[in-house]
């Protein structure tokens, strides 16, 4: 924020996000940030099975708290079945 106005500093497109990752991720949540570190927790879903070859998965989520302007996991802080579980 600058001068009481957001103003863009960074972003991280899906393709930045899967990265080299053999399974498919994604965000699926993410919580406001709190302050201007860049340091966010997001919910991530990620298939159980690689991308290649193709099969079917089953959809896992977690909770990790991740660093966007470097995009990096910080640390993985919770792991649930459920989209719809909260954190904590």
């Amino acid at each position: 924020m600058k001068e009481g106005a957001w103003v863009f500093e960074t972003g991280l497109t899906q393709e930045h996000f899967q990265g080299e990752h053999k399974y498919r991720r994604w965000i699926s949540d993410m919580h406001p940030a709190q302050d201007d570190s860049g340091k966010v927790v997001i919910k991530v879903g990620e298939c159980s099975h690689p991308i290649d070859p193709p099969g079917s998965s089953k959809i896992l989520y977690s909770w990790r708290l991740w660093d966007l302007r470097d995009n990096v996991e910080i640390r993985r802080l919770e792991d649930f079945e459920d989209l719809f579980d909260p954190f904590g």
